[in-house]
Protein backbone atom coordinates (compact mmCIF):
# COMPACT_ATOMS: atom_id res chain seq x y z
CA UNK A 1 0.00 0.00 0.00
CA UNK A 2 1.30 3.49 -0.77
CA UNK A 3 2.58 5.90 1.83
CA UNK A 4 -0.09 8.50 1.02
CA UNK A 5 -2.89 5.93 1.43
CA UNK A 6 -1.53 4.85 4.80
CA UNK A 7 -1.25 8.48 5.91
CA UNK A 8 -4.88 9.10 4.95
CA UNK A 9 -6.12 6.00 6.72
CA UNK A 10 -4.13 6.90 9.82
CA UNK A 11 -5.59 10.40 9.81
CA UNK A 12 -9.14 8.99 9.70
CA UNK A 13 -8.62 7.30 13.08
CA UNK A 14 -6.65 10.07 14.78
CA UNK A 15 -3.08 9.03 14.02
CA UNK A 16 -0.27 10.60 12.01
CA UNK A 17 2.42 8.69 10.10
CA UNK A 18 5.75 10.50 10.12
CA UNK A 19 8.81 9.72 8.05
CA UNK A 20 12.38 10.51 9.03
CA UNK A 21 15.92 9.31 9.33
CA UNK A 22 16.59 6.63 11.92
CA UNK A 23 18.49 7.88 14.92
CA UNK A 24 20.68 5.79 17.15
CA UNK A 25 21.05 7.84 20.30
CA UNK A 26 21.68 11.41 19.18
CA UNK A 27 23.18 10.59 15.78
CA UNK A 28 21.62 9.63 12.46
CA UNK A 29 22.03 5.92 11.71
CA UNK A 30 23.97 4.98 8.57
CA UNK A 31 23.93 1.56 6.91
CA UNK A 32 27.03 -0.36 5.80
CA UNK A 33 27.21 1.76 2.63
CA UNK A 34 27.19 5.03 4.56
CA UNK A 35 23.62 5.89 3.51
CA UNK A 36 21.17 7.31 6.01
CA UNK A 37 18.33 4.92 6.82
CA UNK A 38 14.75 6.19 6.67
CA UNK A 39 11.80 4.81 8.54
CA UNK A 40 8.39 5.67 9.97
CA UNK A 41 6.69 6.35 13.30
CA UNK A 42 3.00 6.53 14.20
CA UNK A 43 1.85 9.37 16.46
CA UNK A 44 -1.48 9.61 18.29
CA UNK A 45 -2.75 13.08 17.35
CA UNK A 46 -4.90 13.35 20.49
CA UNK A 47 -1.96 12.95 22.87
CA UNK A 48 0.95 13.73 20.51
CA UNK A 49 2.68 10.57 21.76
CA UNK A 50 4.47 8.04 19.59
CA UNK A 51 2.55 4.76 19.64
CA UNK A 52 4.89 2.80 17.36
CA UNK A 53 8.24 3.21 15.64
CA UNK A 54 10.63 3.82 18.47
CA UNK A 55 12.47 1.47 20.77
CA UNK A 56 15.40 1.54 23.19
CA UNK A 57 17.90 1.94 20.35
CA UNK A 58 16.25 3.59 17.32
CA UNK A 59 13.45 5.92 16.35
CA UNK A 60 11.78 5.85 12.93
CA UNK A 61 12.21 2.10 13.07
CA UNK A 62 9.09 1.01 11.13
CA UNK A 63 8.83 0.00 7.48
CA UNK A 64 5.72 0.77 5.41
CA UNK A 65 4.65 -2.87 5.87
CA UNK A 66 4.94 -2.44 9.65
CA UNK A 67 2.84 0.73 9.49
CA UNK A 68 0.18 -1.05 7.46
CA UNK A 69 0.02 -3.97 9.91
CA UNK A 70 -0.29 -1.67 12.93
CA UNK A 71 -2.98 0.46 11.32
CA UNK A 72 -4.95 -2.65 10.26
CA UNK A 73 -4.84 -3.80 13.86
CA UNK A 74 -6.06 -0.40 15.10
CA UNK A 75 -8.91 -0.37 12.58
CA UNK A 76 -9.90 -3.83 13.81
CA UNK A 77 -9.77 -2.68 17.44
CA UNK A 78 -12.06 0.24 16.61
CA UNK A 79 -14.46 -2.06 14.73
CA UNK A 80 -13.81 -0.40 11.37
CA UNK A 81 -13.29 -2.11 8.05
CA UNK A 82 -9.89 -1.73 6.51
Amino acid sequence: MSEITLRRRADKIGYRVTKGFQHCGRGVFHDQNGDRTTGYMIVDMRTNLVIAGTNATFDYSLTLDDVEDILKDRYQQFGLSW
